[in-house]
């Protein structure tokens, strides 16, 4: 079962995409902030991270590259799940290595099958 870590701080769209995953046989679990996110990638190596841009404490794209920067996370792909339209923050992120950027609102049944994909190419 692969795990995914889901980083987002909107308590209630973390909470659906939780179930939603859990639903689908992923094991899911949340952090609701950069570093909290940050610290639960290295303490439970996920096969897979959801990341929000707008976080408190780091932001996404600080949590994205100090994700990156180290060797017990670098290898994990990243998803970025975002409301932003910013074309250069969503640019900076791809700079640093995300595998895609989803838009919100988002298609749940076709997130799922971006999580499968990027899982299998891995």
């Amino acid at each position: 079962m692969s795990k995914i870590l889901i980083i987002e701080d909107d308590y209630d769209l973390a909470f659906i995409l939780r179930k939603g995953f859990q639903s689908e046989g992923f094991e899911a679990i949340t952090a609701y902030d950069g570093v909290q996110g940050t610290q639960m990638a290295h303490a439970q190596k996920p096969d897979l991270i959801m990341l929000d841009l707008g976080l408190p404490a780091g932001g996404g794209i600080n949590t994205l590259k100090n994700l990156k920067l180290s060797t017990n996370t670098n290898f994990i792909p990243v998803i970025v799940l975002s409301g932003t339209d910013n074309q250069a923050l969503i640019q900076e992120a791809r700079d640093n290595g995300i595998k895609d950027f989803v838009q919100k609102p988002y298609e749940p049944k076709d997130l799922v099958e971006l999580v499968k994909k990027v899982l299998k190419s891995e």
